[in-house]
């Protein structure tokens, strides 16, 4: 992720920070789990933000999972 370190949540005004978390995606039945996924978080409200690179990568790699036949998994975020 770009270091960018916080920024104003939208949601609640306080700082969200950067966090590596898991993400879930179900996609046609499919359920993908993403683990330390970069994302920034607000300590206030807890409204979560991923950046445009990082759903793109996500995007990415759910599709290849799921062209690949897999109907469940587990996997480690790992930018390109």
């Amino acid at each position: 992720m770009a270091d960018v370190g916080e920024f104003p949540c939208v949601e609640c005004g306080s700082s969200a920070v950067e966090v590596l978390r898991p993400h879930a995606v179900d996609r046609h039945g499919k359920l993908v789990v993403i683990r330390d996924v970069p994302m920034y978080e607000c300590g206030s409200c807890g409204e979560v933000y991923l950046t445009p690179a990082v759903m793109k990568e996500l995007d990415a790699l759910v599709a290849r999972l799921i062209a690949g036949g897999a109907d469940e998994a587990i996997v480690h975020y790992q930018a390109a």
